[in-house]
């Protein structure tokens, strides 16, 4: 009687919510968030707390690291006793944190690749200018002149 009545109530929701953890669990984080974003609409706090909850999961799942820790702060925002979304919040953080680090590392690499190429490239120039003087020059200097 419990399940009729909430689905009388929220037929949506509830659908909304087992589309949602059906292709979480076949890996479409994709179509996970789409169907979550309409799921947020719930008049229920805790429905629309394990809404937000999925669809950190989802981002996380996509590397979208600050996605996820905006939707697990919703989810605690709405239910500050959602231990799940906190300790998930700290694992986001410790990967965008993570994620950062990578950027910043690989940052000078990649400046010091660009430098490499742009020397190769003067050098190349330099090369190419000094064939092209030397093919401007008459082989005998006074075999050049007419007058």
């Amino acid at each position: 009687q419990f399940r009729a009545n909430s689905l009388r109530l929220e037929p949506d929701s509830i659908a909304s919510a087992n589309l949602a953890r059906s292709q979480y669990k076949q890996g479409k984080y994709d179509q996970t968030e789409q169907t979550l974003n309409s799921y947020l609409d719930s008049p229920s706090r805790q429905h629309q707390s394990n809404a937000w909850y999925d669809l950190g999961n989802a981002s996380f799942r996509l590397n979208k690291y600050q996605e996820a820790l905006d939707s697990y702060k919703q989810a605690l925002l709405l239910n500050p006793t959602n231990e799940d979304a906190k300790a998930n919040y700290e694992l986001a953080l410790q990967k965008l944190q993570q994620q950062q680090n990578q950027l910043q590392e690989e940052q000078p690499r990649e400046n010091e690749q660009k430098e490499d190429i742009l020397n190769r490239l003067r050098a190349l120039d330099r090369m190419e200018s000094q064939d092209r003087q030397q093919q401007q020059r008459p082989a005998n200097p006074q075999e050049g002149k007419w007058w």
